[in-house]
């Protein structure tokens, strides 16, 4: 079976991200939720005295572009230098390593106050998404903030439907639920603080059925309804214990 590891490596896989997500529901919740989340949480992080930020597997940077502001020293890593040279022109300001911290540990030394990891926990098999939580949490204080997600909650629209493709059609869909990251985080030294659920309603091959405003509104709306707990995207943000 390949690993995840190999998946963005190649020529162009930078531009073609980014191609691909610019008009997808995932652009649009980022850019209506979850950019602010983590910006909030980079700005408490850094007000309490943080100063060291690492964004794994940073990809082309939209992530790291958020928080590195809030931070002295910020550092993206990714296995994939074709991806990091999209990154490297849209953070500037921050310092890149191309490695597989799983296999060259001492890639990235010290410890770091603030970590994101996005669509990553998803994506990668469990071993390999066990052995970076690991890795993270061995180079993370006590009381650092680590943000992330899971963008397919099973308990979701999306999720149901992702479990009925892969039992009817054989398909080989992930999905994990709110629990099995919280255990995954806590086994691997984290406690999570909070999660907050967005992307409730249905989409078309990615992309909004009802146009971007119209399914922005609707979107904000049902996340103040609280309804976001059934949405497929959920962020967390855990510390270590």
């Amino acid at each position: 079976m390949a690993s995840y590891r190999d998946s963005h490596v190649g020529e162009n896989r930078g531009l073609q991200y980014d191609a691909t997500h610019a008009s997808k529901v995932d652009a649009l919740i980022w850019d209506t939720f979850i950019k602010g989340l983590v910006a909030r949480e980079a700005k408490a992080c850094a007000s309490g005295g943080g100063c060291r930020y690492l964004d794994f597997a940073c990809g082309t940077g939209r992530v790291l572009k958020v928080g590195q502001p809030y931070f002295s020293d910020s550092l993206g890593v990714d296995i994939s230098e074709d991806m990091l040279a999209v990154a490297r022109h849209r953070v500037p300001a921050a310092d890149f390593i191309c490695a597989d911290i799983t296999r060259d540990r001492g890639a990235a030394a010290g410890e770091f106050d603030f970590v994101t990891i996005f669509r990553f926990i998803l994506n990668a098999e469990r071993s390999l998404s066990m052995d970076v939580l690991a890795w993270l949490a061995q180079h993370m204080p006590a009381g650092a903030v680590l943000v992330g997600n899971n963008h397919m909650n099973r308990f979701s629209f999306r999720g149901i439907a992702t479990l009925i493709s892969n039992a009817l059609f054989g398909t080989k869909l992930n999905h994990l639920s709110r629990g099995e990251v919280t255990r995954m985080l806590e086994e691997s030294g984290f406690r999570v603080r909070k999660w907050s659920g967005y992307r409730v309603l249905p989409s078309c091959r990615g992309k909004p059925v009802f146009g971007r405003t119209v399914y922005g509104a609707l979107e904000r709306f049902l996340h103040t309804a609280g309804i976001g707990r059934i949405g497929s995207e959920h962020v967390f943000v855990a510390e270590r214990v």
